[in-house]
């Protein structure tokens, strides 16, 4: 597994063995010798982008490996690699009594469910979870909703907003009008319009419960024609999203094995 953090999101690859060679430093060992199964990644929360590079890369490990559970609970033989090299020592051989930073000491603690090996990965091997972590998205669709915790701040990945480019509306055939057509029968999506044209308010608190899924990404929203953007990638309204997802699937299943 290799994994990534930015101030912008977090993201992970998780790649199978295909051959035969027993060396865990030689992941790039050749061309077919690892392939992708799974794939992830999220937007950061609020705290999160104040995290430090050692804070941020161990909370992509934590996150990495809860979301990508149910591939590799029972692994015995997991590796997990990662290019900031100090995480190495912190999750190899540090004790936890031993680790005086408190957000480190909660994330290790929150990985101990998993027996994995750490490796520093260099940068050039790191191209895929780099790209995640730069620019997240959900990988399957699901509601906007907010995650029960105590100070309301932090969300459940599955609040990440579905987007996508202007690139992928094009080649998946749903046009701009279909998004501002499916975006007028949603109230939700009539009502982040009109919360990014007032702007948003200076504490997440301050939103109506379906506002603040887009907190995290708030200063990054835009509004023009009846659609939201998230930079230069749509905001795809909820009623929207199964049947973007459905095309966007059997795109990829037509192209060329």
């Amino acid at each position: 597994m290799q994994t990534d953090w930015s101030r912008t999101g977090t993201g992970y690859l998780l790649l199978q063995q295909h051959c035969s060679r027993d060396d865990s430093k030689a992941l790039m060992c050749c061309k077919d010798g690892w392939k992708v199964i799974l794939a992830g990644s999220r937007f950061t929360h609020n705290a999160e982008q104040g995290y430090s590079p050692t804070e941020g890369e161990a909370l992509a490990i934590s996150w990495s490996l809860q979301h990508s559970r149910l591939f590799k609970q029972c692994c015995s033989k997991l590796i997990v690699a990662t290019d900031h090299k100090p995480l190495v020592g912190v999750f190899n051989n540090c004790e936890l009594d031993s680790i005086d930073n408190p957000c480190l000491f909660q994330l290790k603690e929150s990985t101990l469910g998993w027996l994995f090996k750490i490796i520093h990965s260099p940068g050039k091997w790191h191209i895929g979870p780099d790209a995640l972590s730069r620019y997240p998205r959900i990988s399957e669709i699901s509601g906007l909703h907010e995650s029960a915790s105590a100070d309301n701040s932090r969300l459940d990945e599955s609040a990440c907003l579905p987007v996508c480019s202007l690139a992928e509306i094009t080649k998946n055939t749903i046009s701009s009008g279909t998004v501002v057509e499916f975006g007028l029968k949603d109230p939700v999506y009539q009502n982040l319009i009109q919360q990014v044209h007032i702007g948003f308010p200076t504490s997440q608190n301050e939103l109506q419960g379906e506002m603040r899924p887009y907190w995290p990404m708030h200063d990054n929203l835009s509004s023009a024609d009846g659609i939201v953007f998230l930079d230069k990638r749509i905001v795809i309204p909820i009623k929207l999203q199964k049947q973007f997802w459905n095309t966007y699937t059997l795109a990829i299943e037509a192209l060329p094995q």
